[in-house]
């Protein structure tokens, strides 16, 4: 038996198997041998990888068959198209699986485009249509066969979620479009970016704009000093009043985007202070 070449790039197309999976593959190899050949490109495993690796292990008897192709990305797309159809995938596994050769995706549909024959029928040269540029993210939805949306869900989910999530959407836990919105999440609650910074004098003037309104506020409760003047009420005005100021504040923070800070129970030190 021949010694074969794993590569990497070749090797990660791979969706992982199970522990039950790689289980019953070992059991069937053990009992009936390595039926199907090992699919082989130049020395490079290009289909096999797991039946390899076990009957390295065990001492398993395997035969392979030499595969021709023009170039690597030939073989490369070829693997990924075969491992597409010969696994059950969910949406994400299927989508991440062919964004791991975009490039070489996108290389092979412009390298397509250039071979289609020209149209029986010339057109004069104002009115020859430009072929429209190949869409990277449609070609990678045609080969792994999903939506482009799912396709821009998933790479943002590649790119930017907590590797938790991209787990659960890996193993189909969640939906994409689950993993997608938790994914997003945190962007979206985030304050809006300001157009241009604010200016002190705008801190003053809001100051003094809202202390307006707690004074309007609290004039206001004279109308109706006669329920304050009862002693029921008398332990509940000050918690009401400051209540009524503390709602006034927040909302100046709010409107200003300043955060509220919580020291705890311990106070503030001067270099806190000064920062």
């Amino acid at each position: 038996m021949q010694d074969l070449i794993i590569d990497k790039e070749f090797r990660d197309l791979l969706i992982p198997l199970t522990e039950d999976e790689r289980e019953k593959l070992q059991v069937s190899l053990m009992a009936d041998g390595c039926l199907d050949p090992l699919k082989v490109w130049d020395g490079i495993i290009v289909d096999g990888h797991h039946r390899y690796e076990i009957c390295q292990e065990y001492g398993i008897e395997y035969r392979v068959q030499e595969m021709e192709f023009k170039d690597r990305d030939g073989a490369l797309v070829w693997a990924l198209e075969n491992q597409l159809a010969r696994r059950n995938l969910n949406n994400f596994q299927r989508a991440e699986t062919a964004l791991k050769i975009e490039a070489v995706i996108a290389a092979k549909a412009k390298e397509k485009q250039k071979r289609k024959p020209q149209s029986v029928v010339q057109k004069s040269v104002e009115q020859k249509s430009v072929e429209p540029p190949i869409k990277t993210q449609n070609e990678v939805a045609k080969s792994a066969a999903v939506s482009h949306d799912t396709v821009h869900k998933v790479k943002t989910i590649l790119e930017k979620a907590t590797p938790e999530v991209k787990e659960r959407a890996r193993t189909g836990e969640i939906s994409v479009n689950r993993a997608y919105i938790e994914t997003r999440a945190p962007e979206q609650e985030r304050p809006p970016k300001r157009e241009k910074p604010l200016q002190f004098e705008d801190v003053i003037k809001r100051t003094a704009q809202c202390m307006d309104k707690v004074v309007d506020a609290l004039t206001s409760l004279l109308e109706h000093r006669e329920l304050f003047s009862d002693p029921q009420y008398a332990a509940t005005f000050e918690r009401w009043e400051l209540n009524l100021v503390a709602e006034q504040i927040m909302d100046l923070f709010d409107k200003l985007g300043i955060k509220e800070v919580d020291y705890g129970t311990e106070k503030p030190s001067q270099n806190q202070l000064e920062e």
